[in-house]
């Protein structure tokens, strides 16, 4: 059912015949793949190696497209610092590729507190930028989407404290609300870039704002979960990462470079 939700409404946002999901729970050792056939969700676990990095290694962690990614130099838009830059490459993994005959691609990285994937929308008759920058909101939807259902599924399994449980699902419920709200503020966004670009990207900054909020605190939460010795582990690993992340967010927006 969440898989459902989440694809259904990618699908909508983004205007797109395909989507794919491909990501990996943090602990465990499979690739999962979901797709839409015949209006139904499938779902596959793949070994871990199976598709490699999914995307070519030099763009890992970016948003791009490409026209006909079956090329070995495909043109690729992607999105670094804000800019629009354009590359050579093969941009999905061949047997990923092939396996969805991925030809028009717009791909987002999901990158969760507890799942790392890729959101994939494919066959689309015509790439807009404009798009490709909405995706990214629609991709953080999808991962606190992710994030909050292996948070439970964690709990439940480890046979956690009732309550906290019960403010898990308190948490998983008020973010349900606050992405069904900005799924309609996306919706309007989409239509006001069309005809009013500067109305359209206040649309998005107001967006960002409320997915922000929900993020942090899905990820303060989980961290609150885990051991002492493995947080701090997370923590230290994970800083110089996460502040790229967020200086690639925070430098479009206001201008300047961090």
């Amino acid at each position: 059912a969440v898989l459902t939700e989440i694809m259904s409404k990618a699908g909508d946002l983004l205007g797109a015949p395909q989507i794919v999901l491909a990501w990996s729970d943090t602990e465990e050792a499979a690739v999962n793949v979901a797709w839409m056939a015949d209006g139904r969700v499938m779902w596959k676990e793949d070994p871990a190696d199976t598709y490699g990095t999914i995307v070519s290694p030099t763009l890992v962690g970016r948003t791009f497209q490409t026209t006909n990614a079956a090329l070995d130099r495909s043109r690729v838009v992607v999105i670094t610092r804000g800019r629009f830059l354009r590359r050579r490459c093969r941009p999905v993994d061949e047997r990923l590729r092939a396996r969805f005959n991925m030809r028009a691609v717009q791909s987002w990285p999901l990158e969760g507190e507890l799942v790392r994937g890729r959101l994939f929308c494919l066959d689309k008759s015509a790439l807009s930028l404009d798009e490709l920058t909405m995706g990214e909101f629609v991709a953080r939807l999808a991962t606190t989407r992710l994030d909050g259902l292996y948070l439970l599924s964690r709990l439940q399994d480890a046979r956690a404290l009732e309550e906290r449980v019960r403010v898990a699902r308190d948490l998983h419920d008020s973010l349900l609300q606050s992405q069904a709200g900005a799924a309609v503020h996306l919706l309007a966004a989409r239509r006001l870039l069309e005809r009013d670009p500067a109305a359209g990207k206040h649309r998005l900054e107001e967006v960002q704002q409320q997915l922000e909020h929900g993020e942090l605190e899905m990820r303060a939460f989980i961290r609150d979960l885990r051991p002492p010795r493995q947080a701090a582990e997370v923590a230290r690993v994970g800083v110089g990462e996460r502040l790229q992340n967020q200086a690639q967010r925070i430098e479009p927006q206001w201008e300047i470079r961090l």
